[in-house]
C-alpha cells in the first residue's frame, strides 16, 4: 500500500473528528477531491475541505472511486478522513448573523506611512467611550451562532496615542462579557512599556506593525514631524516583548513595490531580534498610496512569498503570506459580519474602505445616532455583504481553492470592478502561491530530492525548492565567506569558526547566507570531550540565529545518551539517507558520494536513489574501533562516520 498523505498546515485549527471508525457507517469519498498531478503510477489528490494531499497507487485510486476496498484500507482511509461518513457536511458554514465589532479609536498618527489606506494623522478626531459603549451593549443583546467572543482594536491612525479611552474600552468589554473575550491590538509600536506591560498583564494579542529592516522601515512609515526615525522606537518595542518571552504578538509588513525584493531581508530582521511570528501584506491603491503605484505584482509576490514560507520552515518560526490561504471557509474575510465603528460614528463593514468615496459608501452599512444614542444598522445591505461567498462568484465556481480563498478580497473586487460579486486582484497570486505550496509539500515530504548539493557548470549550489544558493568551498577556519561549504577536520578551531562565520554573516547584512557543516571526523574525535566541543560551537550558532546545515550523520559517541534530543534541537542526519551529501545532483543524474552516478527525472524519489547506495558501503565500518563498538554491536549505529 502507497497511501501516503500530506497535512498542508500545522497552523490550521479545525479539529480532527472524534468518530472512529466501524464497520457498519456508510462512507462516501470526501467531497471536492481533485487530482491535482498523476504519473503512470500515482495519482494526487487534493482535498481543499480539510487542506490535506493525498497519494495514491493507480490501483488504489481505482478501487477507491469503485469503492472496492479491503477492510484494513478503508479503516485507514477512514482515519485519515478521505473517506467519512455519509451523512457527515463537510462544507464550511457561513453564518451571516454572528457579528464582531471593530472599534477606531483615533485617527491622529506619529507617523505618515507611505501608503496609509486611511491618510492616518491628516485629521485628528477621536472616537468617544460613549458610542463605543452603545456598540459593545448592541452586540452583547444579539443573538449569535458562535459564543466565541472577539474584538479588535484598531484605528485609521495609532490607538495607544488615546491609551485612555483604549483601556476603558478593554475595562468595559470584559466586565460585560465576564472576560471571556479575545482581543487583539494593531499598533505601530511605538508606544511606552508602561502600555507594554498593561498588553502582557492582560494577555492581549498585538499586532505590531513595522516593515523590517530600517533602511525599510524609514522609508516606508517615517515619524511625523520629527527628525527621529521610527525604526530604532519599534525595534526597542519589539525587542522589550521578545526579552519579556511574550509569545502572543507578531510583527505585520506591508509588501510595496520597493520592498518586494527583500523580503528575505524582512524575514532575517525579524528572526535575528527573536520574533517567532511574522506576518506580511501587500499595499493596495488607496488612500494615500492611491495613484502611487506601490501595490507590487502579486504573481511576483508569490513567487517571493513562497522563498520566505520555505526559509521560515527551516528557520522553525510562522511567517505568514497575503497568499497563501491556509484556511477552510466559505467566505474571504468577515465582510458584512464585521461591524467597523469609525472615529466620526460611522459603521462600516470592511476596515479598509473608510476614506471618503464610492467605495467606503458602499461598505457603509450604519451609524452612530446621537440623538436617541443607539446603534442603526442596514441589516438588508450588511446581509447582502454576508452572502458574498465563493460560491456566488461566477468566476469561482470551478476553482479548486474556492474553498480556502472564499472568493478573493470584496474590498479590492469593487474597486476593480465596481461590484463585490466578482474576484479581486489577489486572485492569480493565490491560485500561484497555492498551487506551488501544494507541490513544495509533496517534493518536500514524498520525493525528499532538495534540498541537495547541485552542480551547475563547474560551481557548486545549495539548491532548496525556491532558495538556491551558490556555495564557497572553505577549506579552513580562515576561508569562510558568506554562502560557505565548510569541511571540519580534527584541527579546526571551533571557537574561532563561529566568529567568523558570525562575521561573514554580518558582512551579508540581512540578505539570507546558509553554511554547510561538513564534519570530517578522525578515529581521534569520537569522544564526549570532542563532542561537547561541537555541542557548543551549535548552540552558539543557534543563539545567533545562524542558518547552517549539518550536511552528515555524526556519530553517537559524539553525544551519548542525550544524542536523539541533540539531533532533533539541530537538526543533525540521522544517517546517510537524510544526509545532504548522500549525492549531488548534476543535469539528469544524482552522483552518489561513492562516485556512482544514477539517472533521475520527475519520478525518482530520494529512496531510489538510496538504493543505489550499495548495502556494503552504506555499513562500511571505516575504523578498527568500530567493530567493537556497543552500539555497533546492538544495530544502532547510524553509519555517522563513512570514509568518502
Amino acid at each position: 500500500m502507497i497511501m501516503f498523505h500530506i497535512p498542508l498546515s500545522q497552523y490550521y485549527d479545525r479539529k480532527k473528528s472524534s468518530e472512529k471508525y466501524n464497520e457498519d457507517i456508510i462512507l462516501k469519498i470526501i467531497p471536492e477531491l481533485h487530482v491535482i498531478r498523476k504519473t503512470d503510477s500515482l495519482y494526487f489528490l487534493y482535498s481543499p475541505l480539510n487542506l490535506r494531499v493525498y497519494i495514491l497507487s493507480k490501483d488504489e485510486y481505482n478501487r477507491l472511486l469503485n469503492r472496492n476496498l479491503n477492510k484494513d484500507e478503508e479503516r485507514l482511509f477512514f482515519e485519515n478522513e478521505l473517506l467519512i461518513p455519509e451523512k457527515k457536511d463537510s462544507y464550511p458554514s457561513t453564518d451571516t448573523n454572528s457579528i464582531e465589532p471593530i472599534f477606531f479609536f483615533t485617527n491622529k498618527c506619529n507617523l505618515k506611512c507611505i501608503y496609509c489606506f486611511s491618510k492616518g494623522g491628516d485629521k485628528k478626531t477621536d472616537s468617544s467611550f460613549e458610542r463605543i459603549k452603545c456598540l459593545t451593549d448592541f452586540w452583547k443583546n444579539r443573538k449569535q451562532k458562535y459564543k466565541k467572543k472577539n474584538i479588535t482594536f484598531f484605528s485609521s491612525g495609532e490607538p495607544t496615542l488615546v491609551f485612555p479611552l483604549v483601556k476603558k474600552t478593554y475595562d468595559y468589554i470584559t466586565s460585560v462579557f465576564k472576560g471571556r473575550i479575545n482581543t487583539t491590538l494593531v499598533s505601530n509600536g511605538t508606544f511606552s512599556t508602561h502600555i507594554a506591560d498593561w498588553i502582557i498583564k492582560n494577555n492581549i494579542k498585538l499586532q505590531i506593525s513595522c516593515d523590517g529592516p530600517p533602511y525599510i522601515q524609514n522609508f516606508q512609515r517615517p515619524m511625523r514631524g520629527r527628525r527621529n526615525k521610527s525604526s530604532q522606537i519599534v525595534e526597542k518595542t519589539i525587542k522589550y516583548f521578545v526579552k519579556r518571552k511574550y509569545k502572543n504578538f507578531n510583527t505585520h509588513s506591508v509588501i510595496t513595490k520597493h520592498s518586494l525584493n527583500r523580503m528575505g531581508e524582512i524575514l532575517n530582521y525579524f528572526y535575528r531580534l527573536g520574533v517567532s511570528n511574522i506576518g506580511f501584506a501587500d499595499a493596495f491603491e488607496y488612500g494615500r498610496a492611491t495613484s502611487k503605484y506601490l501595490s507590487p505584482n502579486k504573481v511576483e509576490l508569490a513567487k517571493e512569498s513562497l522563498k520566505i514560507i520555505e526559509l521560515s520552515d527551516e528557520y522553525g518560526i510562522v511567517s505568514k503570506s497575503p497568499a497563501l490561504l491556509l484556511r477552510v471557509r466559505s467566505k474571504f474575510c468577515g465582510a458584512g459580519t464585521m461591524l467597523v465603528l469609525l472615529e466620526n460614528g460611522k459603521i462600516m463593514t470592511c476596515n479598509n474602505a473608510i476614506y471618503n468615496d464610492k467605495v467606503s459608501k458602499f461598505f457603509t452599512v450604519g451609524k452612530y445616532d446621537h440623538k436617541n444614542k443607539q446603534i442603526i444598522v442596514n441589516e438588508k445591505k450588511r446581509d447582502m455583504i454576508a452572502n458574498r461567498t465563493a460560491e456566488s462568484i461566477k468566476e469561482c465556481k470551478n476553482c479548486i481553492f474556492k474553498w480556502n480563498c472564499g472568493g478573493d478580497c470584496p474590498f479590492l473586487a469593487f474597486i476593480k470592478n465596481n461590484t463585490i460579486f466578482s474576484p479581486g486582484d489577489k486572485c492569480p497570486g493565490i491560485k500561484y502561491t497555492l498551487e506551488n505550496f501544494i507541490n513544495y509539500k509533496i517534493a518536500k515530504e514524498f520525493f525528499k530530492i532538495r534540498p541537495a548539493l547541485e552542480i551547475i557548470g563547474n560551481e557548486l549550489y545549495y539548491s532548496m525548492i525556491f532558495n538556491k544558493f551558490k556555495l564557497h568551498t572553505a577549506l579552513s577556519e580562515k576561508d569562510v565567506e558568506p554562502n560557505s561549504f565548510i569541511k571540519i577536520t580534527k584541527d579546526t578551531d571551533l571557537k574561532f569558526l563561529f566568529k567568523n562565520i558570525v562575521k561573514a554573516r554580518d558582512s551579508y547584512g540581512y540578505k539570507t547566507c546558509v553554511f554547510l557543516l561538513s564534519f570530517e571526523l578522525s578515529e581521534k574525535n569520537l569522544n564526549r570531550n570532542f563532542g561537547d566541543e561541537v555541542l557548543k560551537f551549535l548552540k552558539e550558532l543557534k543563539r545567533e540565529k545562524i542558518f547552517f546545515v549539518i550536511t552528515k550523520p555524526l556519530c553517537r559517541h559524539l553525544f551519548g545518551k542525550n544524542y536523539d534530543k541533540i539531533l532533533k534541537e539541530f537538526k543533525i542526519p540521522k544517517n546517510w539517507f537524510e544526509s545532504v551529501e548522500l549525492f549531488r545532483l548534476k543535469g539528469k543524474r544524482a552522483v552518489l558520494i561513492n562516485g556512482k552516478p544514477i539517472k533521475i527525472d520527475e519520478k525518482t524519489r530520494r529512496v531510489d536513489i538510496y538504493d543505489e547506495f550499495e548495502e556494503s558501503e552504506r555499513n562500511a565500518l571505516p575504523f578498527e574501533k568500530c567493530k567493537y563498538c556497543i552500539y555497533n554491536i546492538r544495530k544502532k549505529c547510524n553509519q555517522g562516520i563513512w570514509k568518502s
